[in-house]
């Protein structure tokens, strides 16, 4: 529910400039694949498979997300090619 509000703050508040960063798609897709396996888990859907590759599409996202923390010091700030 925090990582939801947070993103809608975003897209709020940057509009049209949301979508033209990288790093920003990477949130959504890690949030919309967070919501689906959530989604999948509480109706008790009996396909593994599906979950599985959910799973993995969350943790590699996820590291990601992390790398876009390398952004914000100034020795690994050559992380900004996305921007």
């Amino acid at each position: 529910a925090l990582f939801c509000g947070n993103e809608f703050w975003q897209m709020y508040n940057l509009k049209g400039n949301y979508t033209k960063n990288i790093w920003n798609w990477l949130d959504l897709a890690h949030l919309f694949f967070t919501i689906a396996f959530l989604g999948s888990r509480i109706t008790d859907n009996e396909n593994e498979l599906a979950r599985a590759w959910m799973s993995t599409m969350i943790v590699i996202v996820g590291y990601f997300r992390w790398i876009s923390l390398f952004k914000i010091f100034k020795p690994t700030s050559i992380f900004k090619l996305f921007e």
